[in-house]
């Protein structure tokens, strides 16, 4: 596996891709809590 990192978007867009990726379900499964948690 290659552990360097080049500066840049396009030599990082796999990383990009799969931090975005993961942002997206986390903040997603905080709204769901926020929003499922005051019901109960």
């Amino acid at each position: 596996m290659n552990t360097t990192s080049a500066p840049g978007l396009r030599a990082n867009w796999t990383r990009f891709t799969l931090l975005v990726i993961v942002n997206v379900c986390v903040d997603g499964m905080v709204d769901i809590e926020r929003n499922v948690l005051p019901l109960v």
